[in-house]
């Protein structure tokens, strides 16, 4: 009997072993080493195997790797779309976090993602790019896939391509999204940039459509989110006063 209880124990604590969730502290290590292009094949790896890919740490290590080896100017070619294939990456990240506590835990590392897209997307619009723009746009909603301010401002990319049907469409979508929205005080300092940029970007379409009502209605919505703003205060007096 005894040595039936000794295996029944020996049994369930190996049960126990490999009940218990992976730790990924070998990759935190890789990660602290700099050593992005070897901690982006440690999480492939991860990632095809049953008892780790449904974690989310899995693609938010591979994610910091590729946005980390975004910066490196020599970096191999196997990496020159890295900040492109972290978005895919955070996208699986996010789909992983059922709870949502994960992305709040990590929050500042999406936070400074979208902040480089933000830059981004404003060097292409200064630019008058607005494809590529409207290219990095839809990165935005690997992150968030209602996020209003890219849907805004996707649409004013197509209407300056001559896209007023795709334009028309998103516009709708926004505006079912802007009449749900009550507040942006818990939103991040990137997001409330990037619906600024968006909104001044549909004003200015609805100007070019000859619907300057339109315009002056829009940013009236929003402009108490703003206030203390002087940059949104000087465009705002340049189109509705």
């Amino acid at each position: 009997m005894k040595k039936l209880i000794a295996i029944f124990y020996l049994m369930s604590m190996v049960f126990q072993a490999n009940a218990q969730p992976p730790t990924f502290d070998d990759l935190l290590i890789l990660f602290a080493d700099g050593n992005y292009p070897k901690l982006i094949k440690e999480t492939a790896k991860y990632a095809e195997k049953d008892d780790a890919k449904n974690f989310p740490e899995v693609f938010y290590w591979m994610a910091k790797a590729q946005y980390k080896i975004s910066f490196i100017a020599d970096r191999n070619e196997d990496y020159k779309n890295a900040f492109k294939d972290c978005f895919g990456s955070i996208s699986k990240c996010i789909k992983k976090d059922k709870s949502g506590t994960f992305y709040k835990e990590h929050r500042e590392f999406f936070s400074d993602v979208k902040k480089t897209l933000v830059e981004m997307i404003k060097n292409d619009l200064e630019a008058k790019d607005y494809r590529k723009a409207a290219g990095w746009i839809q990165k935005a909603y690997k992150i968030n896939p209602t996020d209003m301010a890219a849907k805004y401002l996707e649409g004013a990319c197509k209407f300056r391509v001559q896209d007023k049907g795709g334009a028309n469409a998103l516009w709708k979508e926004s505006e079912k999204l802007l009449a749900a929205t009550k507040s942006i005080d818990d939103w991040m300092d990137e997001d409330k940039e990037l619906f600024k940029i968006s909104m001044f970007e549909t004003a200015e379409c609805y100007i070019a459509m000859r619907q300057p009502e339109k315009a002056r209605d829009l940013l009236g919505k929003v402009a108490q989110w703003y206030e203390g703003d002087e940059d949104f205060k000087a465009k705002y007096d340049a189109i509705v006063n």
